[in-house]
């Protein structure tokens, strides 16, 4: 979102240069908003799903809004890109706590695109989520944020079993893709939870953090029982990744 300047397009690779703006506008996705590339199956034309590139100052999205793209085709999936001045703010869940406001990139048959997220700071609350799956035999891609300060908060007001979430799994024989944070403070609080799982026959990714001032997790939900955690897990025959954190 422009405020003023010049954005300079590239007919040869389509890109868009920002590097001519010298103020962006905040951005704002509300009830039930939806931008949405994914690729149909093959079968109907689709090839692989689009990209998405996002530059702004602040982006909030709430209302189970989302940002998204399923890859049905057979090439891989383009990529999801943020990139602020400012703060994303994701938040809530529909009533029934199953449709989550969000930022997804998932995978069908193609390989997935990756989320990547650049901002000062980002707040996941209320049951909302961050994320990459994979749901057929395709590889999932990578969740990457680099972030001042990133907040993981709470569970659903709807739903308490519906915690607020990075996550990066598979639920098929396509292996997960990888959580990748580059932080200076991270907050897990009160039933946030980082996941990189396996549901299927692939294998779990890595979940990996660099911190240069300080992680906390800490508090649970007292309704659902759910603890702050960051877990890589496993729960059929597919492998669970590693954690790995630098500080």
């Amino acid at each position: 979102s422009v405020a003023d300047g010049w954005v300079k397009f590239s007919p040869v690779d389509f890109s868009l240069d920002y590097g001519g703006i010298n103020h962006f506008l905040p951005l704002s996705l509300q009830n039930r908003s939806l931008i949405d590339v994914s690729a149909p199956v093959p079968q109907l034309g689709g090839i692989r799903s689009g990209s998405i590139a996002i530059q702004g100052s602040n982006l909030t999205l709430g209302g189970t809004s989302l940002i998204l793209s399923q890859n049905y085709g057979f090439l891989p999936g383009g990529n999801i890109e943020v990139n602020l001045s400012g703060q994303l703010v994701v938040s809530g869940t529909d009533a029934t706590g199953i449709t989550r406001t969000g930022i997804f990139n998932n995978s069908v048959v193609g390989d997935g695109g990756s989320v990547i997220i650049k901002s000062q700071g980002i707040d996941v609350t209320e049951g909302s989520a961050l994320g990459t799956l994979t749901f057929g035999t395709g590889q999932g891609g990578n969740l990457s944020i680099q972030t001042q300060l990133l907040n993981i908060n709470g569970v659903s007001p709807q739903s308490p079993l519906s915690n607020s979430a990075l996550a990066a799994f598979t639920l098929g024989g396509g292996h997960s893709g990888n959580i990748n944070l580059n932080v200076s403070r991270l907050n897990i609080l009160d039933g946030g939870v980082i996941l990189s799982g396996s549901f299927g026959s692939g294998n779990g990714g890595n979940i990996n953090i660099n911190a240069d001032r300080s992680i906390l997790v800490s508090g649970f939900n007292p309704i659902a029982k759910i603890s702050s955690t960051i877990t890589p897990s496993a729960f059929r025959t597919g492998r669970a990744g590693d954690i790995r954190s630098e500080e």
